[in-house]
Parts: C-alpha cells; sequence; structure tokens
C-alpha cells in the first residue's frame, strides 16, 4: 500500500526535483513515452485543427487539469493538518517521477492531455454531428481508462488514497489485503474533467470568425480559472454527498 505524504510535502512542493537518488531507466523510459506519444498527438492537431487550437488544447487541459489535481491534493493535506476531521485525498509517490510542477508530476500533466485529446478525438468518430456528445462520450472513455489505470497505480503506489472506508463509495479494491480501492468520486471527477475542458475549448475556437485568434486565446486563458473554480466547487460537492453514505464498497467482475 501507498505509505503516505512525504514528511517534507510541503517544503516539497517547490522542488523541480524529487529524490533524484531513486530515478531508474524504466522510469525515464515510461515517462519518455508518454512525451513521445503526445508529441505524436499534437502533430496530428496540427494537421486536424491548426496549431494554435491543438497548442491551445495542450496547454489549456495542461494548466487545468494539473491544477485541478494541485488544488485537491494540496488542500487535502493542508485543511487536514489543520484538523484532522478534515478527510486527506490523495498524493503521487515523490519516488516514482522525475519533474514536477508542485504536488504533481509533469509527466501526469501531459498524459492528462493525451487522454483528453485522444479520447475525444475519437468519441467524435461515432458523434459526428454533435460535439456535445462527443465530449460526453469521451468523458466516459477517459473514465473507462482510468478505472484500468487507477487500480494498477495504487498497486505500485505511483499514487495513494488516503480517505477512510467510511468516507467515500469505493470500487475495485481488495479488502482481503486492507486495499479499498479508489473512491468513485474519482472516475466521476474524471468525467467531469474531460467533458468540461473539451465543451469550453470547443465554444471558445468556434469563435474564431467573428473574433479572432488573438481574443480567442485571451478569453480562453482567462476564462480557464473560473472553470477550475467551479470544476473543483462540483467535485467538492459531490464528495460532500457521497460522505453520508457511511461508505459503500463496489467490487466489480474486473476488480482487484
Amino acid at each position: 500500500m501507498y505509505p503516505g505524504y512525504d514528511p517534507e510535502f510541503i517544503e516539497r512542493l517547490f522542488y523541480p526535483l524529487k529524490y533524484l537518488s531513486t530515478i531508474n531507466a524504466s522510469q525515464i523510459f515510461y515517462e519518455t513515452l508518454v512525451y513521445i506519444l503526445a508529441a505524436i498527438l499534437i502533430y496530428h492537431g496540427f494537421k486536424t485543427f491548426g496549431r494554435w487550437k491543438t497548442l491551445l488544447f495542450f496547454f489549456g487541459s495542461f494548466f487545468y487539469t494539473g491544477f485541478e489535481e494541485n488544488v485537491m491534493i494540496i488542500s487535502g493535506k493542508v485543511f487536514h493538518d489543520l484538523d484532522p476531521v478534515f478527510p486527506q485525498t490523495y498524493a503521487f509517490n515523490y519516488g516514482n517521477y522525475t519533474l514536477w510542477i508542485l504536488a504533481v508530476p509533469v509527466v501526469v500533466y501531459v498524459a492528462w492531455f493525451v487522454v483528453a485529446y485522444s479520447s475525444v478525438h475519437i468519441a467524435g468518430y461515432f458523434c459526428k454531428n454533435s460535439f456535445t456528445k462527443a465530449a460526453a462520450l469521451g468523458g466516459l472513455f477517459a473514465m473507462e481508462m482510468d478505472m484500468m489505470i487507477d487500480p494498477i497505480a495504487v498497486r505500485f503506489s505511483w499514487w495513494g488514497w488516503f480517505a477512510q472506508p467510511n468516507e467515500a463509495i469505493w470500487i475495485l479494491g481488495d479488502t482481503s489485503i486492507g486495499d479499498y480501492g479508489i473512491p468513485i468520486s474519482n472516475f466521476i471527477g474524471w468525467f467531469l474533467l474531460i467533458f468540461l475542458f473539451a465543451i469550453y475549448w470547443k465554444k471558445i475556437t468556434d469563435k474564431e470568425e467573428t473574433w479572432g485568434m488573438r481574443k480567442c486565446i485571451i478569453v480562453f486563458s482567462l476564462g480557464l480559472i473560473p472553470l477550475l473554480i467551479g470544476t473543483v466547487i462540483i467535485l467538492g460537492g459531490v464528495a460532500t454527498l457521497l460522505y453520508p453514505l457511511n461508505g459503500i464498497y463496489l467490487q466489480l467482475p474486473f476488480g482487484g
């Protein structure tokens, strides 16, 4: 099981490299593979949507999803330290990644783009007449992808969840070894992040003819902050609504 927050968590938020001595070849290979995949998708986006729209999608998803994770991780740590009644959230293992921005590895920011872009683009083939439906289906694709990735990541201590069994609806864990798995609010979050970001990106970039490229970029960039705040509030509300259920464990057929 994941051991918990690093004892120097707050101090290490500002370290771009953490536990450099633990870096190994397999870790570098994995991170490089994600970067290469992202580069391939960016090239695909250049050919499909044009350069500025693709880069807006990349940097927008990088900021939006990455900093949402930072808010959830850091707030969980800080508020729990102030009052242990406040539930902790999760954290990434400092020993398993190379480059960092605050509490989230850089490769995770980039992986969010890979998942968001590929999921929504593939969904577009099934929903050619409605981008809203494509964004929703893409969010479901991403959620299903995380249902496969997250249990593996938890078992290998890439990151860990800290909520107690009575604080969430749990899914995919193995209670026989004390692993309660991943809170279902995480999967809801995956859907919301991909769906809301894709819709937002589409709505703004579609204004190119009337607004022009420069105004689209400015409005998109400024709007990411309230979008991020709104998403965090929604996710916090979902977690709050689920809390009174006093813990429910769901074991799916493909669970651990």
